[in-house]
């Protein structure tokens, strides 16, 4: 098997992913005619994840889109304590061969949150974007609405960039609306972008109450599909 039961610490999966991406990006480079220029790039800007970029042949100096290859696995590959946001998946003492002191056995015990949860959208890649399609299918608003929000974000830096909230992110934030009935299937593009400005305006998405916190997310996330 290409990954192991235990590459979900200290970086593995990450290595053995980049190494893919470095491979795929160096064969498809072989033949620009079909495929044109290649790049690596990140994903989001984690700087963790590789991306490979692909843009067609044109005979213009400018490309008009680009393919975004995006390396994952079909659904959590490693069991699901492993993603929680309070465990520890990267051991800095094994990484550098240091002694074990009292600064190493604490950085040993600080949780990772960040990276569990790039491993976990790793493992989530597909059932996002069935979750979106299906959204989008069911409603006439989810095309243009999508793009309104993508262009308020980005005049605001919310759209690009390590921990943002990404394109995805505010998809499906929109099928949490859906889903939700905060918004119905026939209302106007313009109707949800308010109503996503109100959830983005009025969420305590990081309060100080945890138990709240932790209701508010297990209805997200069984509003977008997710069962934890």
């Amino acid at each position: 098997s290409f990954l192991l039961p235990k590459d979900y610490l200290n970086y593995r999966y990450m290595d053995k992913r980049n190494l893919l991406a470095r491979h795929i990006a160096k064969c498809l480079s072989k033949k620009k005619n079909r495929f044109g220029t290649v790049e690596l790039s990140y994903y989001n800007g984690d700087t963790r994840r590789l991306v490979v970029m692909l843009s067609p042949p044109t005979t213009d100096s400018k490309s008009y889109f680009r393919v975004r290859l995006l390396l994952g696995t079909s659904g959590l590959a490693f069991p699901r304590s492993v993603f929680l946001p309070n465990r520890n998946n990267i051991r800095y003492a094994k990484m550098t061969n240091a002694a074990s002191t009292d600064a190493v056995t604490e950085q040993q015990q600080q949780p990772t949150p960040y990276y569990n949860n790039a491993l976990a959208e790793d493992g989530m890649h597909l059932m996002i974007v069935s979750t979106i399609q299906e959204t989008s299918q069911k409603t006439s608003f989810f095309q243009e609405a999508s793009v309104l929000i993508q262009v308020w974000a980005a005049q605001r830096g919310m759209l690009y960039g390590h921990d943002t909230i990404g394109s995805t992110g505010f998809m499906l934030l929109l099928t949490y609306l859906y889903r939700s009935k905060k918004i119905t299937p026939r209302q106007s593009p313009w109707h949800a972008f308010v109503a996503m400005i109100k959830l983005l305006s009025e969420t305590d998405f990081v309060g100080k109450d945890d138990s709240c916190n932790r209701n508010n997310n297990n209805a997200v996330a069984k509003n977008i599909g997710y069962q934890g």
